[in-house]
């Protein structure tokens, strides 16, 4: 579940921060991101290892709140909505070209391929995957594993997500275009693009309503497509436009400077995990589905996490005016090297788990929690760390010579950001 702040995914340290400008000068480096994509991972994580140790279902006190990790997924999904579509948002409000669309899915390719088809053949190798024919496999390494229900969560079973990421960068180019500014001044484009996003989040609740009111076989593994994450998308999205609007304006909402208002945002996403953790969804279970109603209660306030837990990430104060406790957490060097590798505690982090259970004393729902969380956290990290310098960031840089290499090729009246 990676996604690129700006065009790069440096760390959010001094050295990182000029890499970024050199990438992209004329685009801004959102380092908090960093920090947003290491506690989305960490959640899931979290999730993953509190219901194979049974510690959700034994822990009156915190089991509710680790079975409910989930909710990291739909925090990734904000995030891609942000930093991929401000680029194209930004181009909209400048009347400048949008991001190139052979360049940007090449390197959206190049960027999450490499790191998944190893994890996967490692997890087909070692005998984890439980995929039990060659279209089941060949459907994982495609990418749609989502859409077949046996397959659906074999594999690398959360990898079901990066589905649904495929689709949307497929998508996101598509609906910049149609959005892409004709004859409109900036504010009429800004009331386009509003418009339009909140358009695409009614679509996704109406669809979520109707497929949990009015279940069918057809709708069977409904959480897996991609209609079910409209409202998740659009909110990060929504972000983004707001970003790009002020950015076009020079200034900044005037919230962004009173003292307080990033921690007052994160009680806000904090009240949203403690509402549906403790209120709407009581099950343990990681597949439960519930009533329609339930499920609505449920994607809102994921939703609503989310966007306060952006929100303070998303708007910086004026250079002469403290970062705040929030804003620096979330880019001190511990953050920035887990938001780093973070796509790779994503993948990973099951992967070890299994191979935990099989390998070790360990047995499924009989597990102290806190020395086999940190045991997968290590071990994750390591992996990961290892990953991204041998995997990630080789295929990052060769995703990006690619589509140098072409914009240089062409006649300078053809060429596009």
């Amino acid at each position: 579940m990676q996604t690129e702040v700006t065009v790069g995914d440096a760390p959010a340290t001094e050295s990182a921060t000029a890499h970024a400008r050199e990438i992209s000068p004329d685009r801004p480096y959102f380092a908090a991101f960093e920090g947003l994509r290491a506690i989305a991972a960490l959640l899931v994580v979290v999730d993953h290892t509190s219901f194979v140790s049974g510690f959700s279902n034994r822990s009156e006190r915190f089991g509710d709140f680790t079975a409910r990790g989930e909710i990291g997924v739909a925090v990734f999904f904000l995030i891609s909505g942000f930093l991929l579509y401000r680029p194209f948002v930004a181009a909209h409000f400048a009347g400048r070209p949008a991001p190139h669309v052979r360049t940007f899915l090449v390197r959206r390719a190049m960027r999450i391929i490499p790191l998944y088809w190893l994890v996967l053949t490692v997890v087909v190798l070692t005998g984890t995957s439980q995929l039990h024919s060659g279209w089941d496999v060949l459907a994982s390494y495609c990418f749609a594993q989502v859409y077949v229900t046996r397959a659906v969560l074999h594999g690398v079973s959360q990898a079901w997500s990066l589905d649904i990421e495929a689709v949307f960068y497929i998508t996101l180019p598509l609906w910049a275009a149609l959005l892409a500014r004709r004859q409109r001044n900036p504010r009429s484009q800004l009331r386009a693009e509003i418009l339009a996003l909140v358009g695409l989040y009614l679509t996704g609740v109406l669809f979520r309503w109707f497929v949990t009111a009015h279940p069918t076989h057809l709708m069977h593994n409904w959480h897996g497509w991609m209609p079910q994450w409209f409202d998740m998308f659009s909110l990060g999205m929504g972000l983004a436009v707001m970003s790009a609007w002020y950015e076009k304006e020079r200034r900044r909402p005037a919230w962004v400077d009173v003292p307080g208002t990033a921690v007052g945002c994160w009680v806000l996403a904090g009240f949203a995990y403690w509402l549906v953790s403790k209120h709407v969804v009581t099950s343990h279970l990681p597949l439960y589905v519930g009533s329609s109603a339930i499920e609505m209660s449920r994607y809102f306030l994921y939703g609503a996490f989310g966007f306060f837990l952006l929100l303070p990430a998303a708007f910086t104060p004026a250079r002469d005016r403290p970062q705040g406790l929030i804003r620096w957490f979330l880019t001190c060097r511990p953050m920035a090297f887990l938001g780093l590798i973070s796509y790779g505690i994503y993948l990973w982090h099951q992967w070890v788990v299994d191979e935990l259970l099989r390998h070790t004393s360990w047995k499924l729902f009989q597990i102290t929690y806190v020395p086999f969380l940190i045991v997968v956290v290590l071990l994750t990290v390591a992996l990961s760390t290892a990953s991204y310098w041998t995997v990630e960031r080789p295929g990052i840089s060769l995703g990006r010579r690619l589509t140098r290499r072409w914009r240089t090729s062409q006649p300078t009246g053809l060429r596009q950001t």
